[in-house]
């Protein structure tokens, strides 16, 4: 059995330790107030399994399948009060949600694929319906249903290979 991530790529290792990492800060900060038994909590092991752990994961991200296998990991707490998800893992999933975000929206822009990007924003952060931003954009409805699609399908694509379930975005 393998104890250490040297036998993947240095793009995985660096990608699996920002999601590692970003799982202690969390749940620091999320005890940080604690008082009584889970004042005491403490993160015991970080184990990865499944098909990164084998050494068979698929990462055909550009191929008409377009698959990519997630990384799945368990995290083992010294506590069972400490697995509530909300009080102690939410942030922490809306934090890699939102570096998803920061991701996609930065590859959009080096690709100068602006449109895109004011559909997105009108969607997400303005709220809009599809044929409001049709409209404002001169675009079919189509089109903007097309991009939302494809956004939150990345989106859904990152989160489920950093671990998390973006389930409620559709």
């Amino acid at each position: 059995m393998r104890t250490g991530i040297d036998h993947l790529p240095a793009a995985k290792q660096r990608e699996l330790e920002r999601v590692v990492a970003v799982l202690f800060e969390e749940f620091e900060a999320a005890g940080a107030n604690a008082t009584g038994k889970r004042a005491a909590g403490r993160v015991l092991k970080v184990v990865l399994f499944g098909s990164y752990a084998r050494g068979g994961w698929v990462d055909e991200p550009h191929t008409a399948k377009g698959y990519q296998s997630d990384y799945d990991l368990l995290i083992i707490v010294n506590r069972n009060e400490l697995t509530d998800r909300v009080a102690y893992w939410q942030q922490a999933e809306e934090r890699l949600i939102l570096q998803s975000l920061a991701l996609l929206v930065a590859e959009w822009t080096a690709k100068g694929d602006f449109a895109r990007l004011e559909c997105l924003e009108l969607l997400i952060v303005k709220g809009w319906a599809n044929k409001d931003v049709a409209k404002y954009l001169n675009l079919t409805e189509q089109a903007v249903a097309s991009y939302k699609f494809q956004a939150v399908g990345r989106l859904k694509e990152m989160a489920r290979r950093a671990g998390m379930s973006l389930e409620e975005l559709g």
